[in-house]
């Protein structure tokens, strides 16, 4: 097997790695409430090794540069630098949002405590501007690497992710937070905004 395929193989399997501990990693109550207190700290190893296998999904992206598989080799532009400006036009807001995400979180992102209190800041604005950060940043590696499939990968993979993450992650905030967080939730918008009604 031609290693372009090896890469692809591995690109995915390391997503769906990342994808399956990081919503497992965001359920702490729900596996608290079968497992106690070591559920707490088995969703901060979980962080830890989704990072890790994120890092490795992004390796694996890049090296599509040199080894593409050639049926799906799709160039978005001739001229290297055209893919790079539109990853750097994404890259722009995505790190505003995921610097107030990690701002504002704190160590909740990397390490969850049962006494830890819900978030000010952006979190006023929206419930996931984590989500909101991380998820585009993958479709601007598709940009820098110049290729269309890797663009079209990366939407999909960042859709099916978000739809299946931000209602499990947010079914344990409610048994978490209780009734203060389904407020939040009526009053919040998930990744946009939500125009507050004049009384």
């Amino acid at each position: 097997m031609e290693f372009s395929w090896i890469n692809f193989i591995l690109m995915n399997v390391n997503a769906l790695l990342f994808s399956i501990m990081s919503i497992v990693s965001v359920i702490p109550v729900t596996l608290f409430r079968r497992y106690g207190e070591k559920a707490w700290k088995f969703c901060y190893y979980l962080r830890i090794a989704m990072a890790i296998f994120v890092v490795f999904m992004i390796v694996n992206m890049i090296l599509w540069i040199w080894y593409p598989i050639e049926l799906i080799s799709w160039e978005i532009c001739e001229k290297f630098w055209v893919g790079i400006m539109i990853g750097v036009v994404i890259l722009i807001p995505c790190s505003i949002f995921t610097y107030l995400a990690l701002r504002d979180g704190g160590e909740e992102h990397m390490k969850p405590e049962k006494d830890r209190e819900m978030f000010g800041g952006i979190y006023n604005h929206i419930r996931h501007p984590g989500v909101l950060g991380e998820m585009p940043f993958y479709i601007a590696i598709g940009f820098f690497v110049n290729s269309w499939f890797l663009v079209i990968w990366t939407i999909i993979f960042v859709s099916l992710y978000t739809v299946i993450y931000i209602p499990i992650e947010e079914n344990d905030l409610v048994k978490r937070f209780g009734d203060k967080y389904i407020e939040y939730r009526k009053r919040t918008g998930a990744l946009i905004p939500k125009l507050k009604r004049r009384n």
